[in-house]
C-alpha cells in the first residue's frame, strides 16, 4: 500500500492490519488485485451525501461521484449504517468502505 494512504489511516486512527471485512473483487488488466472492504471508526458523518444508492429493496449501487480518493489506488467513502458492529464498540461509531483498494498481487502463483 502507497505511503500516503498508510499515512491517512494513521491519521484518522485506524489499524489498517486489522479490517472489520475484506474480499478481493476482481484481478485488474495490470495484475494487480482490486479488494474491498470495511473498517468501523468512532465519529459522525457531518457533510456530504451518502455513496450508497438504493436500485430496489435492500440492493445499492455506490455514486461514484461521492467515492473520495485517498490516492489514485485507494477509494472510500464513508456510511452511517454499520454492519457486524460489536455491542461493545464505542458509539458514535461510523463505517470506512473501501470501495477500491488496487493492490499487487505478490504471490508466485496466478490468482485462478
Amino acid at each position: 500500500m502507497e505511503q500516503e494512504a498508510k499515512n491517512f489511516f494513521y491519521n484518522i486512527g485506524v489499524d489498517i492490519k486489522k479490517p472489520t471485512e475484506i474480499w478481493l473483487n476482481t484481478i485488474n488488466a495490470d495484475g494487480s488485485a482490486w479488494y474491498g472492504g470495511w473498517y468501523h471508526v468512532c465519529g459522525k458523518i457531518l457533510v456530504g451525501e451518502r455513496a450508497h444508492v438504493e436500485i430496489a429493496p435492500n440492493t445499492f449501487n455506490i455514486d461514484e461521484s461521492k467515492v473520495f480518493k485517498v490516492t489514485e489506488k485507494l477509494h472510500i467513502h464513508f456510511n452511517e449504517k454499520c454492519d457486524l458492529l460489536s455491542d461493545s464498540f464505542p458509539r458514535p461509531v461510523i463505517q470506512l468502505e473501501i470501495y477500491r483498494a488496487d493492490i499487487p498481487w505478490v504471490m508466485e502463483e496466478k490468482y485462478s
